[in-house]
């Protein structure tokens, strides 16, 4: 292990010269002044004085001191084996977090046990990811001890953080790079030393670059030198040299922390290098916010979580910046960042949990809308942050083609009545994202119905055997099999006062079967008409998954054996099966309300119900699956979303012509829609890309027709 890390320094040394030099710029650059003084970081000497000199924060003082008087009480802890994923650390059966076994030094504890059901792991990996608690719970006290310091000035809180870096000196080198895959040496490319990944590496050595700088003037000289040389620089050239393989593409979220892990350790310990890497590199912050925002203002991955975790790592490197001058603050591609989640939230602020997320909403980038407030001025984030302005106002976003994301987003209604649907058609998002092609989630009656399930958790089997298994998802599947990876197109979209729609395709998904979706939306109903076309016959699987108690009317259901075994068709349970009609209609209730869906057949279908997995472990959401057995086919529905099913009582298919020929439903549909109140609308649609003279019932259309 040592020879390795012998041959392999040298090599990264060169690699991070080569990538440092290749990547700054050559002319135009911003001058990085450093002043010679700290602390300069998270906080600078004036702003220190002025906290202490201030009457009304001694309060907030004495808190800091008295949680610094309780760390020391204990002491740090200095762990001295390797961390591993911090997701084992959390029981696979039932997604709770562990806790230690016993109380003691935390070096002595090596059983763990799940609250919930009492499992008690001690292998390997359960091992590794609690080392990384240990490893974060010490660069966050190494901080609260810093900044009690630098507020007081007494040596008793800076000497254990002292100490705690001369052991991590000591340790650095001596630990294996690893990745949470079981790859050692070399071979973990993206592996960390005290963590598995470059990734919280990066993110645990900016927070101790920080308690760093905090006590660096009660450092000697060559204390202050060690320090930096030996770990804090060398963690962050480590990390620059192996990204310089190209392993973690640029655009990833994690080389936005990379780029912060420069500039802040290279600002704390004066390395004017490493900061214009960060922000000038060939992969640094200028670069990634060219490359990996959308035009639409949505990070690329195309999960809210990542958008908001890019974010965090974007504020630091900018927070850092802003000590020696830098500004974006005049950047539009930089503050659509703070837009683009208000072009994807619902009525009620939350929104889906598409590609790897977990549900999320507004709310959750309260803090995030704050600073955005602060650092670009516009009013419009300070009614997100919760921040009393004259000017504050919120967003009322409008049913919108987010074509450089690849999602289109339908909106109807007012208050009570507001429907959204969101139709996922383009980027696959990078790792994180799903096969998951013309995937429709809808919002209505003050909450979300057809959901995605996102990633439940990443320490789970479901995580891979459900979220990222194409059956979880509201879209077709072709022979049980998950689609490939494709970037969809949109080939139709408008919006008008009374209805929006949009036809959007893919052709990649199922090599050889070309799908498309056409949905239109009113204050009252939602048509969603999913056109598959190939030369060869095929299981095709129509699913939706709805929130609800599920109910119909339908006397034909009887027990069936599961849809499948394998390809996430194994947690479709409870499963219950009819010979599909010509209209059949299910309720997904809520209250006293429900969603209403009319399901109209070609007389060839079976159609199962049951109970799929929902955004949590344990969460049971019923599940709609229409099965046909063809090469081409479609399948119509129209969601009721009146709550009370009066928008829609009867609906007719009607006869689509072309030159006197009768066209097939996945060639063109036409409906005609009538409600209660016995006022009728007729909606069409042609799939057809060179049909131009299709006619409905004597009505001439292009793409579709709604009057």
């Amino acid at each position: 292990m040592t020879r390795n890390i012998s041959y392999a320094l040298p090599l990264i040394f060169c690699l991070s010269v080569l990538y440092l030099i290749a990547g700054l710029r050559a002319d135009g650059e911003f001058e990085i002044r450093i002043p010679e003084s700290h602390p300069r970081l998270a906080y600078t000497a004036k702003e220190i004085e002025a906290w202490k000199n201030d009457a009304s924060q001694s309060g907030e003082i004495d808190k800091i001191v008295r949680k610094a008087d309780k760390i020391l009480e204990v002491g740090l802890y200095v762990p001295e084996q390797e961390g591993n994923w911090a997701f084992y650390y959390k029981c696979p059966k039932c997604n709770a977090g562990l806790k230690p076994e016993k109380s003691g030094k935390p070096g002595s504890i090596n059983s763990h046990v799940c609250p919930k059901c009492g499992r008690k792991y001690k292998d390997e990996k359960t091992v590794g990811g609690y080392i990384t608690r240990l490893n974060n719970l010490l660069n966050k006290e190494c901080f609260d001890l810093a900044l009690a310091y630098a507020l007081t000035g007494k040596k008793k809180y800076s000497e254990p953080v002292r100490k705690a870096f001369f052991k991590l000196v000591d340790i650095y080198p001596k630990l294996q790079r690893h990745d949470r895959w079981g790859r050692k040496g070399l071979l973990a490319v993206v592996g960390g030393r005290r963590y598995c990944q470059h990734l919280t590496e990066g993110i645990g050595c900016m927070k101790l670059a920080e308690a760093y700088d905090l006590i660096a003037n009660s450092l000697s000289e060559e204390d202050s030198k060690k320090i930096c040389d030996e770990f804090l620089v060398k963690t962050a050239r480590e990390i620059l040299g192996y990204n310089a393989f190209g392993v973690v593409g640029g655009m990833n979220n994690h080389q936005t922390w990379f780029n912060a892990t420069y500039v802040v350790i290279g600002y704390a310990t004066g390395d004017r290098d490493l900061v214009k890497t960060g922000l000038f590199g060939s992969r640094g912050l200028e670069w990634q916010i060219e490359k990996s925002i959308t035009d639409d203002g949505i990070w690329y991955e195309g999960t809210m979580d990542y958008h908001r975790y890019a974010m965090s790592a974007i504020v630091e490197t900018l927070d850092a910046a802003k000590r020696f001058g830098y500004s974006l603050k005049d950047s539009v591609r930089l503050k659509s960042l703070w837009l683009g989640p208000l072009q994807m939230a619902c009525p009620d602020g939350s929104i889906p949990a598409t590609n790897d997320s977990n549900p999320s909403s507004l709310a959750g980038f309260k803090g995030l809308y704050r600073w955005g407030y602060n650092y670009f001025g516009d009013p419009i984030f300070a009614s997100y942050a919760g921040i009393a302005t004259d000017k504050g106002m919120k967003i009322q976003p409008e049913s919108k083609a987010l074509e450089s994301l690849g999602m289109a987003a339908l909106r109807a209604g007012k208050n009570d009545g507001a429907a959204c649907a969101f139709l996922d058609y383009g980027i696959h998002g990078g790792g994180h994202g799903h096969p998951d092609k013309l995937n429709l989630m809808l919002y209505a009656l003050g909450r979300e119905f057809l959901v995605d399930p996102g990633r439940i958790s990443y320490s789970v089997p479901e995580f891979e055997t459900w979220c990222r298994k194409t059956v979880s998802h509201n879209t077709v599947v072709i022979n049980g099999r998950d689609q490939r990876p494709d970037r969809g197109q949109l080939e139709f979209f408008e919006s008008k006062d009374s209805y929006t729609a949009c036809l959007a395709s893919s052709a990649r998904a199922y090599p050889g079967h070309i799908l498309k979706r056409f949905l239109l939306l009113t204050d009252g109903f939602l048509v969603d008409v999913f056109s598959v076309h190939g030369d060869k016959k095929v299981k095709i699987d129509w699913l939706a998954h709805s929130y609800g108690t599920f109910e119909t009317k339908e006397k034909l259901f009887e027990p069936s054996a599961k849809t499948g075994d394998k390809n996430g068709y194994q947690h479709l349970e409870d499963v219950m099966q009819a010979q599909g009609s010509q209209h059949m209609t299910f309720d997904f209730k809520t209250g006293n309300k429900f969603l209403r869906m009319h399901c109209l057949g070609d007389g060839d279908s079976t159609v199962f119900t049951g109970q799929g997995i929902g955004t949590k472990l344990k969460e049971r959401v019923p599940f709609l699956l229409r099965r046909r057995n063809a090469d081409s086919t479609v399948v119509i529905t129209v969601y009721d979303l009146t709550g009370d099913g009066s928008a829609v009582s009867k609906i007719e298919i009607l006869s689509v012509t072309s030159d006197g020929r009768e066209m097939k439903g996945w060639e063109a549909s036409g409906l005609k829609i009538t409600g209660k109140s016995g006022s009728s609308k007729t909606v069409a649609v042609s799939f057809k890309d060179s049909e131009t003279k299709t006619s409905c019932v004597g009505s001439a259309f292009e793409n579709y027709l709604f009057k």
